[in-house]
Formats: structure tokens, sequence, C-alpha cells
């Protein structure tokens, strides 16, 4: 009977101990995702304006109507042309 109770005890602690651990770790995630989602708002403005900017430069070094600065064929050697336009692309549909 005092075998029983003890290793019914021993179950109920573990579990106890289980749910105690999960708690905290779901909390600690909470936390850690309020503050980076109140970082991302404070800095949505800088992102934002950063992203059109990068957009704009892509737009500019992809068009076909003005020639190719130096710079830009420097950087064609280092990425595929093909593999650049397809991932603006993507951004763009998406």
């Amino acid at each position: 009977m005092l075998v029983c109770f003890l290793s019914q005890t021993y179950r109920d602690t573990l579990n106890q101990l289980v749910d105690m651990y999960h708690k905290l770790v779901t909390a600690m995630y909470r936390r850690a995702q309020h503050d980076l989602d109140e970082a991302v708002k404070r800095h949505r403005t800088t992102l934002l304006d950063t992203l059109q900017s990068f957009h704009m430069m892509g737009q500019t070094l992809f068009d076909e109507q003005v020639p190719p600065p130096r710079c830009a064929r420097r950087s064609f050697t280092r990425f595929s042309r093909s593999a650049c336009t397809s991932s603006s692309r993507r951004r763009n549909s998406g």
C-alpha cells in the first residue's frame, strides 16, 4: 500500500514538474515574441523605407533601357541576373 502511494505521488510530482516547465517555457516564448513585435513596430517605418530604397535600386539596376553601369556589371558577375530577377518577381507577386 505504501509503495502504491509513493509511486502515485512520484508520478503526480513529475507531472506537475513537467507542467510547470511547460508553462515557464511558454511564458518566456510569449514574452520574447512580444518584445520582438514591439521592436518591429518601433522600427517599422525605417524598415519599410529601407525596403523601398532597395526595391528602387533593384528596379534601376534591372531596367533594360538604361545601360548598365560598372557597378551593375560587377554585381552580375557575382550574382546571376536571372536569379536576382526571379527573386524580385517572387517578392512582387507575393
